[in-house]
């Protein structure tokens, strides 16, 4: 079952929210420099304390649109989290374009429909799960994560504990904002 949460999200200035007891929560974003034609995704998966699971990113072909953009980084991220057996139960992003294409109720014909039809399969897969919009700003350590990407470098995954200390630093600085 797939829920979303948009209201009360929009006007919240956290960046962080512990969640219940071993619920992953899933924070994607996107970076684009349209001087280059470079675009590059990024994600982490944190526990119901914040400490980090899996990190990753990599860059993209140009997408038809950022929204397009917005749910290729979802669609990578509940893929990866579904190949490592693990369950997500939280996914936020800020963009509320992409919340409204995949809780949409209607059929939809454009380009994002393809890909948000896949991003529906991956998350029947789960229980339930929970779709949040969040501020730009309170997505800081997706958005940094897609920002590390260099338009030359293969896509990375971070996990096993082996994260680099400035994203440690960045999650640490996040939820201690809390």
């Amino acid at each position: 079952m797939v829920a979303a949460s948009i209201g009360s999200k929009l006007e919240s200035p956290v960046r962080w929210a512990t969640h219940s007891l071993y619920c992953l929560r899933m924070d994607v974003d996107v970076v684009v420099n349209f001087e280059s034609n470079w675009f590059a995704i990024g994600g982490v998966v944190r526990d119901h304390v914040g400490k980090i699971i899996i990190a990753f990113g990599q860059n993209i072909t140009k997408p038809p649109s950022v929204v397009y953009a917005e749910l290729m980084a979802i669609r990578e991220g509940i893929a990866l989290v579904q190949d490592r057996g693990l369950t997500t139960n939280f996914i936020s992003f800020d963009s509320l374009l992409a919340v409204k294409a995949i809780i949409g109720l209607e059929e939809d014909r454009s380009i994002n429909g393809a890909i948000t039809n896949e991003i529906r399969s991956l998350l029947s897969r789960f229980t339930i799960v929970k779709l949040f919009h969040i501020r730009r700003s309170a997505n800081v350590v997706a958005n940094a994560i897609a920002h590390f990407v260099s338009p030359s470098q293969d896509p990375f995954i971070w996990d096993n504990e082996n994260f680099p200390f400035w994203l440690v630093d960045l999650v640490t600085n996040d939820i201690m904002l809390h």
